[in-house]
């Protein structure tokens, strides 16, 4: 989450209303972005998976485990889309 946090911390201070995190490859980023986004409550976001099939992100694990942990540590519901 530190990697993203200067660049997600810049864009909101230039008034972004939504924040793009695209080509994520793994569950550990996903969960890594939303714990940046509770720590930013203010903040929107979408979230775009990298695949490498249908069932499986780029990392090899499931797609539905992604989701699952948008589920689980997005609590406020600062992700808009997947």
């Amino acid at each position: 989450a530190a990697w993203h946090a200067w660049r997600v911390d810049v864009l909101l201070s230039a008034g972004a209303d939504v924040l793009a995190f695209e080509t994520v490859p793994c569950v550990t980023e996903v969960v890594a972005l939303c714990t940046l986004l509770q720590s930013r409550p203010a903040a929107r976001a979408w979230l775009s998976l990298a695949c490498r099939s249908a069932a499986e992100l780029q990392s090899g694990e499931r797609l539905a485990d992604a989701v699952d942990a948008i589920e689980q540590y997005d609590v406020s519901g600062q992700v808009e889309a997947i």
